[in-house]
């Protein structure tokens, strides 16, 4: 019973921060979606009306989307002593850093060692593949050059 109530927190938390990109923006948005201090609240079992409804919004757009988090369906690749997958299959985003917000940027530095100066999503994903790629397997940039 407990394993099933972590694995419904840890996908709480994936939809809502998934969720977000999807979010409709209107007026409310800045008011009512999942940003930082509601995620942690979340992780701490706080769920408060407003929380509550955000987090129904945000199971509704996981849902309609079909959000999938390789964290909760493939665990044993994350967690095993060699961690990694075989073979990664991408299409990474082109988005420069103008298009970033600030707090991302500000998580961004934190996380990724290639998040300085000039950068843009790619260099990070690229990043993050070679991190969930056992060692020693080959990364190849693109199959057309």
């Amino acid at each position: 019973m407990r394993k099933k109530q972590n694995f419904l927190k840890l996908l709480n938390i994936g939809n809502s921060i998934t969720a977000t990109y999807f979010w409709p923006i209107t007026e409310q948005f800045l008011k009512n979606y999942p940003n930082n201090t509601i995620l942690d609240e979340f992780k701490e079992g706080i769920l408060s009306d407003i929380n509550k409804e955000i987090l129904r919004k945000a199971n509704q757009i996981a849902f309609s989307n079909h959000f999938f988090h390789w964290y909760l369906e493939f665990p044993e690749i994350f967690r095993r002593k060699a961690k990694g997958f075989d073979i990664i299959i991408t299409n990474p985003p082109y988005i420069s850093l103008k298009e970033i917000i600030l707090e991302e940027k500000h998580y961004y530095k934190n996380q990724y060692q290639s998040a300085v100066q000039q950068y843009d999503l790619y260099s990070l994903f690229l990043e993050r593949c070679f991190v969930l790629l056992k060692l020693n397997l080959l990364c190849l940039e693109s199959f057309h050059g």
